[in-house]
């Protein structure tokens, strides 16, 4: 095991140290991807003590190439082992690196005995977001003083194509994109998975005499489009929009976000609804421009 160790972290280094590049353009780099299973270079199976034990050696290699490179360490998303790996990780290796990658996907088996799967795929995304604030609270906790953060590097759904390539994977999609948003305090950033075909999730897809978006590409493509500068607070103020928990669902009825672009002036709000057939009618008190 040692041996085996050593050697990947030898061909790492030497990869990362071949790489012809001007000194600190790779801004960030993964020490493993995922938790699981043994060909994951990196995060082995045999435990979170052991892959952040390891993570500590590679980023000693790594950054006696480059001083300022900032690392990512293999995280783990919702689910059952998520504080045990997540806390084990940040006490051993939290000193030495700077991100929890985290990969949240949600699957088709998980919500069909659920009595409205539909809603309930759809409740995941608000799910996602307060995992992604409770390990932030983790990472408060258990590595003080340190600027960690979360990339969430790998989310879609396993669902087939007539659900991914439809209007409700893209309402997923911006429905997470909105998480994200509103735990920016929490995610640095974010990446679907797949870019470009891969499997039936990627959001670009192309073969011999086509290429095209599907609806997830054109939803984050209308967020990337309106970045704005500064993220707001946002309140819902009405009765009916009020951040409740849907006694069926357990997800809020309406998750508000608004950003501001000091340049212009300008304000662009995201308000994802749940329910389907519902209307809307929102009143806006956009920021005071000088």
């Amino acid at each position: 095991m040692g041996g085996i160790r050593e050697r990947r972290c030898e061909f790492q280094v030497r990869r990362h140290a071949c790489r012809e590049r001007p000194p600190s353009s790779l801004q960030r780099d993964a020490v493993g991807t995922r938790q699981r299973g043994l060909w994951r270079l990196g995060a082995w199976a045999y435990g979170a003590e052991t892959y952040a034990h390891a993570a500590v050696q590679y980023a000693k290699a790594m950054r006696a190439v480059d001083p300022g490179i900032k690392l990512i360490a293999v995280g783990e998303g919702l689910g059952k082992d998520q504080d045990a790996w997540n806390g084990a990780v940040l006490k051993i290796a939290g000193p030495v690196i700077d991100y929890l990658a985290i990969h949240d996907y949600v699957t088709s088996a998980s919500n069909a005995t659920a009595p409205n799967p539909r809603a309930r795929l759809m409740s995941r995304a608000g799910e996602f977001e307060a995992s992604y604030r409770h390990t932030g609270e983790i990472i408060a906790r258990l590595a003080p003083g340190r600027p960690i953060k979360q990339i969430v590097n790998e989310w879609n759904l396993f669902y087939d194509a007539d659900t991914i390539e439809s209007m409700e994977g893209a309402v997923y999609a911006s429905r997470l994109m909105n998480g994200f948003e509103r735990a920016g305090n929490f995610v640095e950033a974010n990446c679907i998975s797949d870019l470009l075909n891969g499997w039936l999730g990627g959001i670009i897809q192309s073969s011999r005499d086509r290429i095209y978006g599907t609806p997830q590409f054109y939803a984050i493509k209308m967020y990337n489009g309106h970045l704005g500068t500064d993220r707001l607070q946002t309140e819902s103020a009405h009765r009916r929009c009020r951040p409740e928990w849907l006694p069926s669902t357990r997800s809020p009825r309406v998750r508000p976000t608004a950003r501001s672009c000091s340049s212009r002036c300008l304000m662009q709000t995201w308000s994802i609804q749940f329910r389907r057939g519902s209307i809307l009618a929102v009143s806006l008190t956009p920021p005071t421009c000088s």
